[in-house]
């Protein structure tokens, strides 16, 4: 489970990296960020020798994701 601070943290620390605004959630334990292409290969390339993190397009929700499982964080 992810206080409320770590989830803040987090949030601030992804968008940094993305430099733009994005969305975060945490699902399943594993944290989302949520923006635009650009913005998911930007943090993609900060956790680039990460071996659980990812990015991709979800069709379901139509939109550019960023992985990360809880584990790697």
């Amino acid at each position: 489970m992810i206080t409320k601070q770590q989830l803040e943290r987090v949030t601030n620390n992804l968008e940094r990296y993305a430099q733009e605004a994005i969305e975060v959630e945490v699902i399943k334990g594993s944290i989302y960020a949520f923006g635009s292409e650009v913005a998911t290969l930007r943090i993609l390339k900060h956790y680039r020798y990460t071996d659980n993190a990812k990015s991709g397009y979800s069709t379901n929700l139509q939109r550019f994701y960023f992985e990360l499982e809880r584990e790697a964080c």
